[in-house]
């Protein structure tokens, strides 16, 4: 597998993983509820987040299993951000409405209780 991920998305509902230097399509998933507004990769290549209408999905980069790992479900419209903080403790994403950092392993949600917090690590995290 190369160094380099190249993956595109959008309103075929579908993710498209590239060979980078041949233009070859390797690997396909299926986002079948929703386009894709938006996809974000770890800083290790392990994971991918997939945003879509009211959801985002996390899947392995390097597996053939089409399943997500996990889905995060709840916003109230389109994901139109999602990123990952550096060391890829914490995934965040953004719509209209404002959602809470989340730990891109669990479905537990952090309340920040200042902007500084989340660059310093200083979340405290508590579930919904």
């Amino acid at each position: 597998m190369s160094s380099v991920v190249l993956a595109t998305a959008g309103y075929d509902h579908t993710i498209r993983f590239w060979e980078a230097t041949s233009g070859i399509c390797y690997r396909t998933l299926q986002y079948a509820d929703s386009q894709v507004n938006k996809l974000e990769i770890t800083s290790e290549k392990q994971y991918i987040a997939a945003a879509g209408n009211s959801q985002v999905r996390l899947f392995e980069v390097n597996s053939n299993d089409p399943q997500p790992v996990i889905s995060y479900e709840g916003h109230q419209g389109n994901v139109t951000a999602v990123g990952f903080q550096k060391d890829s403790k914490w995934m965040y994403t953004g719509e209209l409405h404002t959602q809470p950092p989340t730990h891109p392993h669990s479905r537990t949600c952090a309340h920040v209780t200042q902007a500084a917090a989340v660059a310093a690590a200083a979340a405290a995290a508590h579930c919904r």
